[in-house]
């Protein structure tokens, strides 16, 4: 879920003075990050890492020190990508990323350290100046995929214009965050591949990479300080937060209000009680419960249906007057808080609905809602928008006008991507159901690989 990150590790007056004298040596580099299967990651000092950001597809781990020492916190200031230090490359996502920092850590107190220095920081403390948060789905061929990269380069996003080229990427810049989404294969072939063949990479490993990069395609969110900073993002620690949401039995989600009370109830008086919850290694049908006297909750564990399910809750909430007094089952699901950054730059670029939309189907969500002369105007902006783009659309129809018409097709349900032409039927089936979701069922890998060697459980059969 995180590429590229730029950290601050706090350092000691020792360190930091320890870290300059080896940034003045002539030599630039330092012993490399080995990875066994897929060569090495080189170690740079780089003194513009203080003040610029990399591009993402460095394979470098860049570092510097700022030349002064100050009491109110002084930083080494590391730059890398955490999937390419772990795997040797990103072709693959990286979920459990914090095990790179560590891996990270541990050859820093190995190899940057004198004898009698104090170790780094645990990686948690360290500072966050830039995050890039990514996710990739794999289509049924590169065709395919590139065709559905074309239909995304008709949209445009908010206030931002877009840099294109044309059936490979799309990128909309920006001081506080950019956002863009582009095909894997290219991208590896023009920077990884000519690189892992420079250190002497086997053929047969450069040849699983472009197979395995073969119909995926990449969004990433380079987050910088100022977007990070706005949203309570401070430490790699305020990475690692996570989202709950309450979904009644019968599939419906339960949005603010007295509702979503009942979930800050029952987290708050669980935290508040002192209860050390581990979410990961839950059994299931493991209940959790209030202690007596302070509220009526239970949950029991089921992995299947959501993160807790059977919730008995009678509780009253704690602050400012406000009281839930109800009973009821629902489940309570958790998301990591990056993929739901993710997903809200998604939305604001394709809409609510992330599915692709085929114009008789648009008809029919609008008919079923609308009287047939609202539905036939909506369908006209609709086509418009595939035809020329949001942009025209909105010079067309007019700005408020255009808003207008896209709150009523969201209230129908229908997305604004339009699928593209000449697919074939199995393709046709693939697009029917895919939607640009965080998570995903067609992530180009479900679990994470060793880092020598890949995981079996994301191996797919050919069907």
């Amino acid at each position: 879920m995180i590429d590229t990150l730029k950290v601050g590790v706090p350092l000691t007056r020792h360190q930091w003075q320890y870290l300059t004298e080896l940034a003045a040596q002539d030599d630039r580099w330092v012993p490399a990050l080995v990875n066994r299967a897929a060569g090495e990651i080189r170690v740079r000092h780089e003194t513009s890492v203080l003040s610029t950001d990399s591009q993402s597809f460095h394979r470098e781990l860049r570092w510097a020190v700022p030349g002064e020492y100050t009491q109110e916190g002084t930083y080494l200031y590391l730059e890398l990508s955490l999937p390419k230090l772990w795997y040797g490359h990103n072709v693959r996502l990286l979920y459990n990323w914090v095990k790179a920092l560590e891996l990270l850590r541990d050859w820093m107190n190995e190899k940057l350290r004198q004898p009698r220095m104090l170790k780094y920081p645990k990686v948690i403390d360290w500072k966050v100046f830039r995050a890039d948060v990514c996710y990739a789905w794999k289509f049924p061929s590169q065709r395919l995929a590139e065709a559905y990269l074309c239909t995304l380069q008709k949209l445009s996003y908010p206030r931002k214009k877009p840099i294109i080229y044309p059936c490979e990427s799309i990128l909309f810049t920006g001081a506080t965050y950019s956002f863009k989404f582009y095909l894997k294969l290219p991208e590896f072939i023009h920077h990884d591949e000519e690189e892992l063949i420079n250190q002497g990479a086997s053929q047969d490993l450069t040849h699983s990479l472009r197979s395995m990069a073969t119909g995926v395609l990449r969004c990433e969110a380079t987050l910088r300080r100022k977007w990070l900073t706005k949203n309570n993002i401070d430490r790699v620690s305020d990475l690692l937060r996570d989202e709950f949401w309450f979904t009644n039995l019968d599939g419906s989600r339960i949005h603010g209000g007295y509702e979503m009370l009942r979930v800050i109830t029952i987290l708050v008086h669980l935290r508040q009680s002192g209860e050390d919850i581990d979410f990961d290694n839950m059994k299931d049908g493991e209940i959790l419960s209030c202690p007596e006297n302070t509220c009526l909750v239970s949950a029991k564990f089921d992995p299947d249906r959501g993160l807790f399910a059977d919730i008995k809750y009678e509780a009253q909430s704690y602050k400012d007057g406000l009281y839930v007094h109800k009973s009821g089952s629902d489940i309570i699901s958790r998301r990591w808080n990056l993929q739901l950054v993710l997903q809200f730059f998604i939305g604001k670029f394709v809409g609510e609905n992330s599915g692709v939309e085929y114009v008789d189907t648009v008809e029919e969500k609008l008919l079923a809602i609308y009287k047939p002369v609202k539905a036939a105007r909506l369908t006209s902006v609709w086509l418009y928008i595939q035809r020329f783009g949001p942009k025209k659309a909105k010079e067309a129809f007019g700005h408020d006008s255009y808003y207008a018409a896209r709150r009523d097709m969201i209230k129908a349900g229908i997305s604004i991507i339009e699928p593209p032409a000449n697919v074939k039927i199995i393709e046709r089936d693939f697009l029917e159901r895919f939607k640009l979701q965080v998570p995903s069922q067609d992530a180009v890998n479900l679990h994470d690989d060793f880092r020598d060697g890949e995981n079996l459980l994301n191996f797919k059969a050919n069907t």
